[in-house]
């Protein structure tokens, strides 16, 4: 058997081993455990090929390996010949976590009207159900809304209204690039994207729908 001794992340960790090439073998896993069971009468160097051929897999898209305390795990391999099993073999290894982008979802296909010289219009219909996530961290450093198509130059324009939020919002004319930035949680990034709105100061602007 080879278990996972500090079994951390649950059924996203699995052990397993490569039985191609040889004969007679047989393995199975127990999620629960993190024990992986090698059965099957062979040869000391079969078992010996067999189980140089271990590997760890963790599914986790957010393992349970931050705290130093918890990112290393310990492999226990114990052999039996049928009748007595030896002393327990370790092995360790060290789980390195990736940042994972966050998500952004809940836009709705929603058209908000513009009309010449009306003033400022609020995108907040379209980002009413605007959902923010990170499966990997509670706070973001930064957030940009675009407009894709500009087609009135500097004439168009971004805002948001940051409060209280710590926040600082910042539109760059020449890209349609409005830029939020600031250590905040993502519920005050989704609350301050959610007071979105646009503009255009043109006397002749481009009707083109923009995006």
């Amino acid at each position: 058997t080879a278990t996972i001794s500090d079994l951390q992340d649950g059924a996203s960790e699995c052990l397993s081993v490569n039985l191609s090439g040889v004969t007679g073998f047989a393995q199975s896993y127990n999620a629960t455990t993190g024990t992986l069971t090698i059965t099957g009468s062979a040869s000391y160097w079969d078992y010996t090929t067999v189980l140089d051929t271990l590997q760890y897999t963790n599914s986790s898209t957010n393992p349970n390996s931050q705290n130093p305390a918890h990112n290393t795990r310990s492999i226990a391999i114990v052999v039996s010949d049928g009748q007595k099993s030896s002393s327990t073999a370790t092995a360790s290894l060290t789980v390195v976590p990736q940042d994972n982008a966050p998500v952004v979802s809940g836009v709705g296909n929603v058209s908000t009207a513009f009309t010449e010289g009306g003033g400022a219009v609020s995108l907040g219909t379209a980002l009413a159900g605007l959902n923010v996530s990170d499966i990997d961290n509670t706070t973001l450093s930064s957030a940009t809304a675009t407009i894709g198509n500009l087609l009135d130059g500097a004439s168009e324009s971004l805002a948001v209204a940051v409060g209280s939020s710590g926040l600082t919002a910042s539109y760059n004319s020449s890209t349609g690039v409005l830029t939020l930035s600031g250590s905040a949680s993502l519920a005050t990034y989704r609350s301050v994207l959610q007071t979105l709105t646009y503009n255009n100061t043109s006397g002749t602007p481009n009707t083109t729908a923009r995006q």
